[in-house]
């Protein structure tokens, strides 16, 4: 076994090279023959590499699909998140459970199948959804899982369960090219009028800077949530010397978010080309996808589009007969929300552990490998292409002053019409509304959990960065919801995927948490209220990245436009608090780094 393990690693290193930035894709290799990274696969890699075992150690602890014990020859990991629960996953949860005879976080005595929870795999639209040795399960329901484990226990591959029942497998709707089309609403970006290289072809006729000059005359705004100015955030890093390199964040890891799936599956091309003309405007030759583990199944399909271009001459040398060189490369993480946060990401692409980077500097100064790095969504760069191809005041003329362009909106949730749509910036909360079906809508949850649980009394705004900002995702909940168990279960989501780095935030939400289980017990007090109120005051202002900062929002947000929901479940008696902020720190302790503790000889957990 030792042997075989020894030949494993060292063909991935004869594969990939020994630089650390590797190390990620040789951790992946383990857990995908062994089913587990224990202490003796770490000493071996550091042999290998001449990694210390302790960095070593340090990285595989963080990452959520890392496992120290035996995750079972076939690892299933079910979606916990709120839309998956608002589809039934509580009756797929206890079907799972029956079928295998075990619970969750758990693997069978003779070790074939484990079962553990994780969070949103990008699947809303098709829930509730499961990933099963990496490869995803949507649409699920009692009868499909008792036959998918029927099959699995009887010995039949997965990829021969996929092909079978309707809307199984994302790969199947990929090929036969139904997958969830983005639903257009007037003009739009997203259509069949893309013709492959044409947007490079007229970028490669312009120089760096007329490129980034056109950007900046376009007004396209970064499309993760910030909002950033794509073209001075390419000025920014063209300005600095070094290796430049171009990263598109695919880590979507937001709850209620998979606009990037879709991308990936029905236009990975024009991201590809956005991404070529972002190198040539800044001069890099080298860019990098950083796919989410949870879509590691895409891995081979994007492979192949990348070797179509490169076969096109739109990568590679000489492109399009130019003297411009330029390649991108796909980087898989494994399993942490955190690595959304643009300088984590760079250090999971480095091979580390995926904790943000205190700033300054910014990534377009020092970012991967220490060099100028821009890295934008994949929608960002999906509408460079379109940029490049109709025209700078085309796109200025769309949507609103501040916001120009289009917008891609992942709604789910009590809707008729689940999925991917394109509108316009500036369509109203109403408006988007009408067009995915929703009826007696009582609230949304807009941008995800880190983004803002609204009243009727929005509907009337209008979605844009000028007024209601949003990263795309809209989670609508009808009359019949109960709202305050889902903020509930979007602070659950936080506890487990804060990286443990800073106090505010690593305790922080666990102590939000632990009082809004309180109040939902109704033994919560105005003394809680303020409690929470406190805290999350102090998370805004102290914690050192975005997810402290803005993990607090789904209570603070429903608090302030849901009040009487609390002042309902609020006890008339007096109950004294039993948990308390030093309670919080030690709590909150055993979350980190997703309570895998891969003890070293000499080390302590």
């Amino acid at each position: 076994m030792a042997e075989d393990l020894e030949k494993t690693i060292k063909k991935v290193i004869l594969d990939t090279r020994v630089e650390r930035e590797h190390l990620l894709e040789i951790l992946w290799s383990v857990q995908r023959s062994e089913r587990k990274i224990d202490h003796n696969a770490i000493k071996l890699i550091s042999k290998l590499t001449g990694i210390s075992t302790l960095d070593i150690e340090a990285t595989a602890s963080f990452y959520h699909f890392f496992t120290e014990e035996h995750a079972g020859d076939i690892t299933i990991h079910l979606n916990d998140s709120g839309t998956s629960y608002l589809a039934g996953a509580t009756e797929v949860e206890n079907a799972f459970k029956r079928e295998l005879g075990i619970k969750f976080g758990e693997v069978t005595q003779d070790q074939r199948f484990g079962l553990f929870f994780t969070s949103c795999i990008g699947m809303c639209d098709q829930e509730p959804a499961a990933l099963i040795n990496d490869v995803v399960f949507t649409n699920l329901t009692d009868s499909k899982i008792a036959s998918i484990i029927s099959q699995l226990k009887s010995g039949i591959a997965i990829e021969k369960i996929i092909g079978e029942g309707e809307g199984n497998n994302a790969l199947e709707l990929i090929k036969s090219e139904i997958s969830n089309n983005i639903r257009n609403s007037g003009e739009v970006f997203f259509n069949d009028k893309y013709v492959k290289g044409e947007a490079l072809k007229n970028a490669l006729t312009k120089s760096g800077d007329e490129i980034i000059a056109e950007v900046k005359s376009s007004g396209l705004r970064g499309r993760g949530g910030a909002g950033f100015s794509a073209g001075l955030k390419w000025e920014f890093c063209k300005k600095n010397i070094g290796d430049h390199y171009v990263i598109a964040n695919i880590d979507e890891g937001e709850p209620g978010t998979f606009k990037d799936r879709i991308l990936l599956t029905q236009y990975p091309q024009q991201i590809f080309e956005g991404m070529t003309i972002a190198a040539l405007a800044i001069g890099a030759e080298r860019g990098i996808i950083y796919l989410r583990a949870e879509y590691k199944y895409l891995k081979n399909y994007l492979e192949n589009c990348l070797e179509e271009m490169r076969k096109a001459n739109l990568l590679g040398e000489k492109i399009q007969s130019s003297s411009f060189n330029f390649d991108i490369s796909i980087k898989i993480g494994a399993g942490a929300y955190i690595c959304g946060e643009e300088s984590a990401l760079i250090e999971s692409a480095e091979g580390k552990r995926g904790e943000p980077r205190n700033r300054p500097p910014f990534p377009v100064e020092k970012g991967f490998l220490g060099n100028p790095t821009v890295v934008n969504n994949p929608e960002t760069f999906a509408a460079v292409t379109s940029i490049f191809r109709e025209g700078a005041d085309w796109f200025a003329a769309l949507g609103t002053k501040e916001s120009t362009g289009t917008k891609l909106f992942s709604i789910s949730g009590d809707c008729e019409r689940p999925g991917v749509y394109e509108f316009q910036f500036g369509i109203t909360v109403e408006e988007v509304l009408k067009e995915v079906g929703a009826k007696n809508t009582f609230a949304i949850q807009i941008g995800g959990p880190s983004g803002k649980l609204i009243s009727q009394k929005f509907f009337s705004r209008k979605i844009c960065f000028e007024d209601l900002p949003t990263g795309g995702a809209l989670t609508i909940f009808d009359n019949h919801r109960d709202l305050l168990k889902m903020v509930k279960l979007y602070m659950d989501f936080f506890v487990e995927e804060s990286c443990g780095f800073c106090i505010p935030c690593r305790a922080g939400n666990v102590l939000l948490q632990k009082t809004l289980t309180k109040i939902l017990d109704k033994k919560g007090t105005k003394q809680d209220i303020e409690l929470l109120q406190e805290c999350s005051s102090v998370m805004k202002i102290a914690s050192r990245c975005g997810l402290g900062l803005s993990s607090s929002n789904p209570v603070t947000s429903s608090f302030e436009n849901f009040p009487e929901i609390y002042d309902n479940l609020l006890s008339k008696e007096s109950f004294v608090s039993t948990f308390d902020m030093s309670q919080a720190v030690a709590e909150s302790c055993k979350y980190v780094n997703r309570e895998n503790t891969f003890n070293q000889e000499g080390s302590h957990e």
